[in-house]
């Protein structure tokens, strides 16, 4: 599996020292768009780590003998149990305060990779961001529409209590784009040719602010940033990084980049970007692992009321929060999804374990 893990003296003489093997350009590519562009690598080893431990990262490069030294800290632990499974026993690592020269250098090796093994026709999109404006603007052009408000809270904002809303679980809230004037210097394209996470990474190192404007069929999302940080992520009635891991989903869409945010868009908590980039692919991944066949968002539910009262203290407290929204007649699984500020993947466990218990049932009227 082209997967290595030693322990090398760390720069700091205590760290330990995690080293990844790429034995092929291939392989280097493919994990940096599945990963190491989100800000993160999986590394397998059976060493014993702490969450959240400071660790130094090596990517060994096998072809070129170049090795390129990262900073992280551990967010996931998978124990050796895991072989059971056909799993490997290692740590996800979550890159922090890496340098641009290191951003770049990493950039330039999976360009690299591209080029050499799929040769780009001269019309072909480029994918290296530096400088941001000239690069991404050979991204194949489209007719993304800009919001009226940079913050997109006045395009077809469904936060109206009772809207209804369709789509995917992901996607829980649909919302109407309406036609607007094209900015003139924004830089567009289709979400499909880099992806979301990598569009979001590419554009937060290449400009100090800004923001993507994203249309997927008849939903439309905005993503601001500053300073390297989250400030604004908007997905219908979702906002922050819950926001952030729906648009995550989306394979298909067109955006547009302006570089630029208007501060009334910003929130009050920004939250850097790689930790905001990891989080939404966690959050998407769990909910991967969920079966949602009977949680459709346009799916209600209901109280049995004869075993709340024989339900017991130990309830957990986003369950007592959903029965309680459930009670006030905020029964249908859409509305619950976008009106709670917790994720996605946490609201459906909990909805599966109220089930469980006999508490709520799904309305079949």
């Amino acid at each position: 599996m082209n997967y290595s893990s030693q322990m090398e003296p760390a720069h700091s003489g205590r760290r330990k020292c995690l080293v990844r093997l790429f034995e092929s350009l291939e392989v280097f590519r493919e994990e940096f768009r599945k990963n190491i562009s989100n800000g993160g690598i999986f590394i397998a080893s059976e060493d014993d780590f702490e969450m959240r431990e400071l660790v130094d990262v090596i990517l060994e490069l096998a072809w070129s003998s170049e090795r390129v030294p990262l900073e992280g800290e551990v967010v996931r632990l998978v124990k050796a149990e895991s072989r059971d499974s056909g799993g490997a026993p290692g740590v996800a690592v979550q890159f922090v305060a890496t340098p641009a020269g290191v951003h770049d250098r990493l950039i330039e090796i999976a360009d690299l990779a591209l080029t050499t093994e799929h040769p780009r026709e001269a019309s072909d999109p480029v994918r290296r961001p530096a400088p941001a404006r000239e690069a991404t603007r050979k991204l194949e052009d489209s007719s993304v529409r800009s919001p009226a408000c940079s913050c997109g809270r006045e395009v077809g904002d469904s936060s109206e209590e009772g809207t209804e809303s369709t789509g995917t679980p992901a996607t829980a809230s649909s919302v109407p784009s309406a036609k607007h004037m094209r900015n003139p210097d924004a830089i567009t394209g289709p979400i499909a040719t880099l992806g979301m996470a990598n569009l979001v990474q590419m554009f937060s190192s290449c400009a100090d602010r800004g923001l993507l404007t994203l249309d997927n069929g008849n939903q439309h999302g905005t993503v601001g940033f500053a300073s390297g940080s989250l400030v604004h992520a908007r997905l219908g009635r979702a906002s922050g990084v819950k926001a952030l891991a729906r648009l995550f989903s989306w394979n298909d869409g067109e955006f547009e980049f302006i570089d630029d945010i208007d501060d009334a868009c910003t929130q009050v908590a920004a939250v850097p970007i790689y930790g905001a980039v990891m989080e939404a692919m966690t959050q998407l991944d769990e909910l991967s692992r969920l079966d949602l066949r009977d949680w459709g968002s346009h799916e209600r539910v209901e109280l049995d009321l004869e075993s709340m009262f024989d339900t017991s203290d130990d309830l957990e407290k986003l369950q007592n929060t959903i029965l309680s929204s459930v009670a006030e007649g905020w029964n249908r699984i859409g509305d619950l999804l976008d009106r709670l500020a917790d994720f996605d993947a946490e609201i459906y466990s909990a909805l599966d374990g109220l089930r469980e218990r006999g508490l709520l049932r799904i309305n079949t009227l």
